[in-house]
């Protein structure tokens, strides 16, 4: 969990009501990769190259912070005005460190040379955690005590935590075995490539109420051969990728022997918004409706 070292509880609570805007001392924080980062709170000036931390701080009204962005932080609209100063995992550092922020967030797709490279030139750089609905919450409760904005990260975090209780209220009468086997697809077709365990679409999948069919590998996102997922067999299909539509997945060589296939249970762009789906950010709730919608119409219908 991504936090100030000096707050001692786990409970976000805690992390919320911190008192942080006393001041000029700085404060060390635990960063998603184990370095510890000192800032100086709130920060005043700030450069987001993750599009989910993009999201939280306009959710935050913490936007006019922001000094720039990467090429992928596409919402709200407003964001897209915001500097580019690079790609989410290519950042501009020359840039960067022109448009001198208090502090570069990434998240843990951050390569090391481009960490140092900004501590070199004395500028903070924190990584957030993205790899579940709960790094989601702290995350918010770290952009909330960053910028001073304490109060709407709670309120914020309220408003999902009540959704995932609506969701999680609707599928508590669905036993285990009854919920579906999915499969999710993040890249393809010549090369496909699969989600699996210790990622945010894994989790979403979960509290959606469904099993990943690959939640046995040891990597968040792996390349997988076709025959494995006909093996795998499953149920529901989440095609997450631009451009790869659910009628040519249908039409891939022996994956009419795959369930999701023979019941038509294959679901793409056009059943879901797959930006808010693989992005950990403050939609999740949103996310996990509609996967959630997918996976259990009969507990989910309009």
């Amino acid at each position: 969990m991504i936090k100030p070292l000096v707050v001692i509880s786990a409970a976000l609570a805690c992390v919320f009501g911190a008192a942080f805007a006393a001041g000029a001392a700085p404060v060390t924080w635990r960063d998603a990769m184990g370095r510890d980062v000192a800032l100086r709170l709130p920060a005043a000036r700030i450069v987001s190259l993750a599009p989910s931390a993009t999201e939280t701080l306009f959710a935050l009204g913490a936007d006019a912070l922001v000094v720039g962005v990467s090429r992928h932080c596409d919402y709200p609209v407003a964001a897209k005005l915001k500097p580019k100063l690079g790609d989410f995992n290519v950042p501009d550092l020359p840039k960067i460190i022109a448009a001198a922020p208090d502090v570069v967030l990434f998240t843990e797709f951050a390569k090391a040379a481009d960490l140092a490279g900004l501590e070199h030139a004395g500028i903070a750089a924190l990584v957030l955690p993205a790899r579940s609905v709960d790094n989601v919450l702290e995350s918010i409760a770290s952009l909330g005590a960053l910028t001073g904005r304490t109060a709407s990260a709670a309120k914020l975090a309220r408003e999902i935590g009540a959704a995932l209780a609506e969701v999680g209220g609707r599928l508590a009468g669905v036993a285990e075995a009854a919920r579906p086997r999915v499969y999710v697809e993040v890249d393809g077709p010549q090369r496909l490539y699969a989600v699996g365990p210790g990622s945010f679409m894994d989790d979403i999948v979960r509290l959606a109420g469904g099993r990943n069919v690959f939640s046995d590998r040891s990597d968040a996102y792996f390349p997988v051969a076709a025959a494995e997922v006909i093996a795998a067999n499953p149920d529901i299909v989440l095609i997450d990728y631009p451009f790869a539509y659910k009628v040519g997945m249908s039409k891939r060589p022996g994956w009419d022997a795959v369930a999701a296939v023979r019941n038509g249970r294959i679901y793409d762009g056009t059943d879901y918004d797959i930006i808010v789906f693989n992005r950990p950010g403050p939609r999740i709730a949103r996310a996990l409706r509609e996967i959630a919608a997918l996976l259990h119409p009969e507990l989910f219908r309009k």
